[in-house]
């Protein structure tokens, strides 16, 4: 709990917590004000996904991987 996020890593938390389900790096960009995520961003991602503050869906498609994100134990939220 001593890990203090930074202004930057709490605002992409924030932008997560309040999608419905989970949410792409194309929609965390655009609820930024961004065009895309920054590798800045990108570490951030990764180490709230290593704090255990978020989960990340990892999905392959066409050579390309794509990622979706969401709080923990949201994946059943719809039903």
């Amino acid at each position: 709990e001593d890990q203090q996020l930074t202004a930057k890593a709490q605002q992409i938390l924030d932008v997560i917590s309040q999608a419905d389900g989970s949410i792409d790096r194309t929609g965390i960009a655009d609820a930024l004000g961004q065009r895309t995520l920054n590798p800045h961003d990108r570490n951030l991602l990764d180490s709230l996904e290593e704090m255990g503050l978020i989960e990340v869906d990892r999905f392959t498609s066409g050579g390309s991987t794509f990622y979706r994100y969401r709080l923990p134990n949201t994946r059943d939220a719809q039903e």
